[in-house]
């Protein structure tokens, strides 16, 4: 049973990566516009701890919501959905090019111990290899092929859909792999949303950047009074840049976490695909016929007619719907 409802499994060390850490990032980046509102808010009088502890609040709650939304941001970083279409063709025919090169390349490679041959092939790894030892692009992002590579490995392999098996193999998992495979996500997951937080900082900084240049431009004296100063329109536009350098940082430095992830996942199917009981076609329509008689009798008080096979109920002695032939 999962330990789901225990303070452990809630505020754990997964919790302080998936949680914790990036909400704490998140409240550093916004801490010098929190302060620059603040003091034109209330004419310096500032508590310190009082901001951190909002921006703390904020950053947790935020980070919980992007926790919540995990399916959908990653939708987003593989490059699954929410692209527009011209740009996902793009970036994936300049990855489908870029990987071509470098299988030439290490084909033409005549020392396979050689240093650039494994270099060359450990990168090439990232993206999902058929049987035929070739490397295929299948997504226009990084995160998209790690991704899309070991979960292409149990169908490639051992025929496999990874999705509709993975659910009914993680409860045959031993507890000691469930909570080493959840550890794992987590150190990859908390890059991805500290990724997300520092992109919605970079929104925050630049409505502020618009703003602050609106003071400046049209000298209004509500924007000014209300913080954005037009003093501070450089060091804004820094702080955009650097929420998005330090967001695209967060999102390479992932990819590595995810193909570690990538191992463990693929390993769980090799490892034990075996403790999964997969019937044969005709055993799964024997228990579908098995478990549909089951629910008809115990929900409605149904039997099967075993002539023409529609149900009637058990108090009756025969069939109404086969010219009274007999149930038994």
């Amino acid at each position: 049973m999962f330990d789901i409802f225990s303070i452990k499994a809630f505020f754990g060390y997964p919790f302080f990566l998936r949680i914790v850490l990036p909400g704490t990032i998140w409240a550093g980046a916004m801490y010098p516009m929190a302060t620059w509102l603040t003091t034109y808010l209330f004419e310096g009088r500032v508590n310190i701890a009082l901001v951190v502890g909002i921006l703390l609040a904020v950053g947790f709650v935020l980070v919980w919501v992007v926790d919540l939304l995990r399916s959908q941001v990653y939708l987003v970083y593989e490059g699954r959905s929410f692209w527009i279409p011209w740009a996902k063709r793009k970036l994936q025919a300049k990855l489908e090019r870029k990987v071509e090169r470098g299988y030439k390349s290490a084909e033409k490679e005549q020392d396979r111990q050689s240093s650039f041959y494994k270099e060359t092939w450990a990168w090439l790894r990232m993206f999902p290899i058929g049987l035929d030892c070739k490397p295929s692009v299948k997504r226009p992002t990084l995160l998209g092929n790690v991704m899309a590579a070991y979960e292409y490995y149990p169908l490639s392999r051992y025929g496999m859909d990874s999705i509709f098996y993975w659910y009914r193999l993680w409860f045959k998992l031993p507890e000691s792999i469930r909570k080493e495979y959840s550890l794992v996500s987590a150190e990859a997951q908390w890059l991805i949303y500290t990724s997300v937080a520092l992109c919605i900082s970079a929104v925050l900084y630049f409505v502020y950047l618009v703003l602050t240049l609106l003071a400046r431009c049209f000298a209004l004296p509500f924007l000014s009074v209300a913080g954005f100063d037009s003093a501070l329109v450089w060091p804004t536009g820094l702080l955009v840049l650097l929420s998005l350098a330090f967001s695209y940082l967060a999102y390479r430095f992932s990819i590595s976490a995810h193909r570690r992830v990538g191992e463990y996942f693929k390993s769980i199917f090799d490892d034990f695909r075996g403790e999964l009981k997969v019937p044969s076609a005709p055993e799964a329509a024997n228990e579908k016929r098995k478990f549909q008689d089951a629910w008809a009798y115990l929900q409605y008080g149904l039997t099967r007619c075993p002539e023409c096979n529609k149900y009637f109920a058990v108090a009756e002695d025969k069939c109404p719907y086969c010219s009274g032939r007999s149930s038994q």
